[in-house]
């Protein structure tokens, strides 16, 4: 058993939620092999970023690129894995247009704008989580690159969309579950103390 999940234009904000984690894997039984795949995703305020469990004897991994958190809040775990980060990761305020209240629209100077992979290996979806254009110019440099979570930048800002929490997690699948790929897109508001996000979700 095991699996792949993708997590692509997520946003997950742990704002005035406790204990809370942006994404964790684990891998129960010594035969299965667990990832979870981190892209152009935000995770702020959060007591834990990335985080692989311990308590199995398999192989768990996450690997997280063109994506907004906090490296000293990893969790490694003592299992077989590792947590790999790779390029274009940024550790900064998201520049929500207003978290507090489930507006998580990015500013017009939001340093997430057009920092996302711009060719992510599973390909991009082609609106954003409020229907607007994936890909915008959004700093006027005449390259459109996708942004960083889950609302792309217009100009003119898009419909934001929030979803209330629940007990639902993002994980690769473990033993019982079907295994292959994974991809969610959307966003989570305040108190977020999990990191599946409403949205396109896609097995």
């Amino acid at each position: 058993n095991g699996g792949t999940l993708t997590a692509q234009h997520v946003t997950i904000d742990g704002r005035g939620g406790n204990n809370t984690t942006g994404a964790f894997v684990s891998a129960s039984a010594a035969t299965d092999t667990s990832t979870v795949n981190v892209e152009s995703s935000v995770l702020a305020n959060l007591d834990t970023s990335l985080e692989r469990l311990n308590g199995g004897s398999g192989v768990a991994r996450i690997t997280v690129d063109h994506s907004s958190f906090d490296p000293a809040k990893i969790s490694q775990g003592s299992t077989p894995g590792s947590i790999t980060q790779g390029p274009g990761n940024v550790n900064v305020a998201p520049g929500f247009v207003d978290s507090a209240n489930g507006d998580y629209r990015l500013r017009a100077d939001s340093a997430l704008i057009d920092a996302g992979d711009p060719a992510p290996e599973n390909g991009l979806q082609n609106v954003d989580l409020a229907g607007n254009a994936r890909v915008f110019d959004g700093t006027g440099d005449g390259t459109a690159v996708p942004d960083i979570g889950a609302l792309e930048f217009s100009g003119s800002a898009p419909d934001a969309r929030s979803f209330p929490l629940d007990a639902s997690t993002i994980h690769a699948p473990g033993p019982g579950t079907s295994s292959g790929s994974s991809r969610d897109e959307g966003t989570w508001g305040p108190g977020a103390e999990a990191s599946r996000q409403g949205g396109d979700h896609h097995r």
